[in-house]
C-alpha cells in the first residue's frame, strides 16, 4: 500500500511506498475502461497501481488534454479521470469539449482538483463532472469513487 502522498503547489505529487459517487454505474460483470488525462508521470503511475485492486479494469492513461480527448473518442472508455492542471490548458477546458462531442458526452467523469476557491466544485458539478476529489487525494475516496463510477461497487 501507498503510506504516503504529498501533493504541493506548483511541485506536483511525492508518492512513498510500494503499492497502492455523484453518478454510480450499474454494477457490472464486464471488462472496463478507464482513461486517465493527467500530466505528471507520478500521478500516473500511482493510479495504474491503484487499478491494480480492480481486475477487470483496463487503464489507459495520456499525459495532455488534447490526448485525452482523442482517446476518449478512440476508445470510448466507461469513466475518464481529469486532473486540474494539464500541460496544454485546464482540465475545465477537457471536461467542457468532452461535453460537448456526442461520442463522449455520457462518459462518466472523474475531476481531481486542487483550487480551493470557493464555488469551484458546483461550478465543475455543473460542466458536467459526475465526480470531484479534492488534492490531496485520498486514496480511499479516490478508489471508492472510482469503483462507483465504474460499476464495481464500493468493495
Amino acid at each position: 500500500m501507498i503510506n504516503e502522498v504529498r501533493s504541493t503547489a506548483a511541485r506536483g505529487n511525492h508518492f512513498r511506498g510500494q503499492e497502492i459517487c455523484a453518478h454510480p454505474s450499474p454494477r457490472v460483470s464486464r471488462g472496463r475502461t478507464a482513461l486517465y488525462v493527467n500530466g505528471d508521470p507520478d500521478a500516473r503511475i500511482l493510479l495504474s497501481r491503484l487499478s491494480r485492486r480492480w481486475p477487470s479494469v483496463t487503464l489507459r492513461t495520456v499525459d495532455t488534454g488534447s490526448k485525452g480527448v482523442r482517446a476518449a473518442e478512440m476508445t470510448r472508455p466507461d469513466t475518464i479521470v481529469i486532473d486540474d492542471r494539464l500541460p496544454d490548458g485546464p482540465g475545465l477546458d477537457v471536461l467542457i469539449e468532452l461535453r460537448r462531442r456526442p461520442l463522449t458526452s455520457h462518459i462518466p467523469v472523474a475531476f481531481f482538483n486542487s483550487d480551493p476557491a470557493e464555488g469551484r466544485r458546483e461550478r465543475l458539478l455543473r460542466a458536467g463532472a459526475s465526480a470531484f476529489i479534492t488534492k490531496p487525494l485520498n486514496l480511499v475516496e479516490v478508489d471508492r469513487t472510482l469503483q462507483c463510477l465504474l460499476g464495481l461497487g464500493v468493495m
